[in-house]
């Protein structure tokens, strides 16, 4: 991995301690967290010397080398930050100290490891390649998973690479955290726990953008603000540059954010967390979707205009149904949660009421907007993706095989949005999260029209 030429540390201070070991201190350059690395060498005797290479300090060893006589180093790295304690240089010293020998080092990597698979073991008989494939999934998330730290979260890459920045995207919530909620639910906290700590952020960008209430960051960082890029060079020509509008009109973030909360709560009947911040996310996202919506009066329905959905092959589209219907969902969720806290936690709900100016006519209003949010619908059940996507050129993606490019590329940027060719099928989502709502037959059939126009080989 790297770091695509960003530099983002300030050296502190380097050296080497009394006893060998190696150290370096460096601070991030925006957020000032501290990081403390350690690091000596044991094994057969050889002549040491440290070289005080600014931002690389070494250890050089020189060994006498016989044939057929094996030379056995074992290199100990300890890691600390300041979030980990005041002194994260003591702390990353104290763990290359603790490591006596590789044996004992590697047999307790080893129990660590089999208490992971003991809790998050799946299996899948009869298929190894998908077993494989499973296990290194869960692998990836376990490995990037904050056990020790509430204010941090996933990145879309986890520990794979630099991609994104590192940023954190929905995927944490609809896509990662059911993993932790069944077999780690003190980790699908902690996630939880970030979207909490970030809700000022959320609050920020949706009044920046005129709105009440909360919306989440489509990019989130430490702070929880905004870091979506605006613009990125074009895939088909680096010289230009293509504006990046999913910061700008992925509202459904917020609502995906709330139907997690709502998954770990119901799936772990952790009452107090739920009453003391669970609530509030659900309440202040269902606000924002409800000063976001905007009455069409042509139709006599609640609806959102110029968003993105789920499937980013298409921009400025009016009544995406993934997000008109997990925003109803929101706001009769946040409906729902009020009666509960009213009756089980009455003092918080009334703080939330004050807090979050919830006034009788206030939620006469939720009430009404969910019960007339725009739904183009079939007779046969087949759902719209969004205003005039039936109407959209229809396209036959097997036609395109074999092929080394998506049909992003293929379309072009603005030209994809004149077919309907999609990269994440947003109404078979939508069925999945909110499948008490929908017959067999009626999954079948958009089943079976979305799932062809899906771009499987390059989408997400």
């Amino acid at each position: 991995t790297d770091n695509e030429g960003l530099l983002h540390w300030r050296l502190i201070e380097q050296g080497q301690l009394t006893d060998g070991t190696v150290f370096l201190r460096t601070r991030t350059r925006k957020s000032g967290i501290e990081v403390a690395c350690a690091m000596r060498l044991r094994g057969d005797t050889a002549q040491t010397a440290f070289w005080d290479v600014e931002n690389v300090p070494t250890l050089q060893q020189v060994y006498p080398a016989h044939a057929g006589q094996p030379i056995v180093v074992t290199k100990f790295v300890g890691i600390a930050t300041s979030r980990d304690g005041n002194q994260p240089l003591d702390i990353a010293h104290h763990h290359v100290q603790a490591a006596h020998d590789w044996a004992s080092t590697l047999a307790a990597q080893q129990e660590a490891w089999t208490r992971e698979w003991e809790r998050c073991h799946v299996e899948i008989n009869g298929d190894d390649e998908a077993d494989l494939a499973v296990r290194f999934s869960i692998f990836q998330l376990l490995i990037a998973a904050p056990r020790h730290d509430n204010r941090v979260n996933i990145g879309a890459k986890t520990l794979s690479g630099f991609g994104y920045r590192g940023h954190a995207f929905w995927d944490t919530e609809i896509f990662m955290l059911p993993l932790f909620i069944y077999t780690a639910p003190d980790i699908a906290r902690n996630l939880l726990d970030y979207r909490y700590l970030t809700l000022p952020a959320a609050r920020a960008k949706a009044r920046v953008a005129g709105y009440e209430g909360a919306w989440y960051a489509w990019e989130s960082a430490d702070t929880g603000e905004e870091v979506t890029p605006t613009w990125v060079p074009d895939f088909q020509d680096k010289k230009k540059l293509a504006r990046v509008w999913t910061g700008d009109l992925a509202i459904h973030i917020s609502a995906d954010v709330a139907y997690a909360v709502q998954q770990y709560w119901q799936a772990t009947g952790d009452n107090g967390w739920y009453i003391e911040r669970g609530a509030e996310i659900v309440l202040d996202t269902a606000k924002f979707f409800v000063a976001r919506a905007e009455w069409l009066a042509d139709r006599g329905c609640y609806g959102y205009t110029d968003v993105i959905g789920p499937d980013e092959y298409h921009d400025h589209v009016n009544n995406n149904a993934y997000t008109n219907l997990m925003a109803q969902w929101n706001i009769r969720t946040g409906l729902e949660t009020l009666a509960w806290l009213t009756q089980h936690a009455p003092q918080k709900a009334a703080e939330l009421r004050q807090q979050l100016d919830l006034t009788p006519e206030r939620l006469q209003h939720w009430q009404t907007v969910a019960e007339k949010m725009c739904i183009n619908t079939r007779p046969n059940g087949l759902i719209e993706q969004f205003d005039g996507f039936f109407a959209l050129k229809d396209v036959n993606l097997a036609e395109y095989e074999p092929r080394t490019k998506s049909m992003h590329e293929i379309f072009g940027i603005e030209g994809a949005n004149e077919y309907q060719a999609i990269k994440q099928p947003d109404v078979l989502m939508l069925q999945f999260l909110l499948r008490e709502q929908y017959s067999d037959s009626q999954i079948r059939v958009n089943y079976d029209y979305y799932t062809p126009r899906t771009d499987h080989t390059y989408g997400s």
